[in-house]
């Protein structure tokens, strides 16, 4: 997936980061795995250090926009 460290997040949509699982791992994860992926690039982005659950809403969203 070309994700070696955490820095590296910020090059990569969590959306595309959480699809592109799919075919290395063999199967669909949990949703959460999307939210934390989102969590993870907004504490990259802004420093701001929030659970997982909180994308719950805006990862709905995301996915029901695609």
């Amino acid at each position: 997936m070309g994700v070696l460290n955490p820095e590296q997040l910020s090059e990569h949509e969590p959306l595309e980061t959480s699809q592109a699982l799919v075919p290395v791992m063999g199967h669909r994860h949990d949703l959460c795995v999307l939210y934390a992926w989102m969590a993870a690039a907004h504490f990259l982005e802004s420093g701001e250090a929030l659970s997982w659950w909180k994308f719950t809403a805006r990862g709905k969203e995301l996915l029901r926009s695609t």
